[in-house]
């Protein structure tokens, strides 16, 4: 006969292991996705790419201000 002691220990090392396991898992799966998507939008790219050829690519001065601002605070904060 198993002592409670014991029962209970067990059942809490099992419910550990599947927590433990579950994360592994996820990452896992974030890995593989990560392996299969690129690192760019090959189709926005080249989009741009020619909105800026043809001259109808503006950014106003002060969207461009704003993202500076925000990623040099971004910066700051590392």
């Amino acid at each position: 006969m198993i002592s409670m002691n014991k029962r209970k220990k067990k059942q809490t090392c099992t419910r550990d292991k599947d927590f433990l396991v579950a994360p592994g898992q996820d990452m896992e799966k974030i890995f593989s996705l990560l392996k299969i998507t690129p690192d760019m939008r090959a189709d926005r790219v080249a989009a741009l790419k020619r909105m800026i050829e043809a001259g109808k690519y503006h950014v106003s001065s002060e969207d461009l201000a704003e993202k500076m601002i925000k990623e040099s605070l971004l910066e700051l904060k590392k």
